[in-house]
Order: C-alpha cells, then sequence, then structure tokens
C-alpha cells in the first residue's frame, strides 16, 4: 500500500532541505565561516524538493 502522496511530497521536501542545509553549513564551516543554520537559497530548494516528492511518487507509485 503506498503512502498518501502529500505525506510523501512533505518527507522528500524536509530531506531535501536538511541534506542542503547540512552541506551548505558543511562548506561555510570549511571555508572558515562561523554562521550557523544559515543557507542562502534554501527556499528555492525546499520548491525543488517539493517538485522532486512529486515526480518521484509518480515514477514509484503511479
Amino acid at each position: 500500500m503506498p503512502p498518501e502522496k502529500g505525506i510523501f511530497q512533505i518527507i522528500v521536501l524536509i530531506t531535501t532541505v536538511i541534506i542542503y542545509v547540512a552541506t551548505v553549513n558543511l562548506i561555510f564551516h570549511m571555508a572558515g565561516g562561523n554562521i550557523p543554520v544559515y543557507a542562502p537559497g534554501t527556499l528555492v530548494v525546499a520548491l525543488l524538493g517539493y517538485v522532486l516528492g512529486t515526480y518521484l511518487y509518480s515514477k514509484i507509485y503511479e
């Protein structure tokens, strides 16, 4: 039984944003920055995560 489409989209969105923020913060930290939990473009990545969730759901479960 596949998960609901909305739940799947939210899970992919949150996962994408967490990976993006962690990666950008790691890059900032390695570059010598001390700005915690700030990542430019997070809203754009969240939108892409939502679109990716919709695409993956349609490919996997439909």
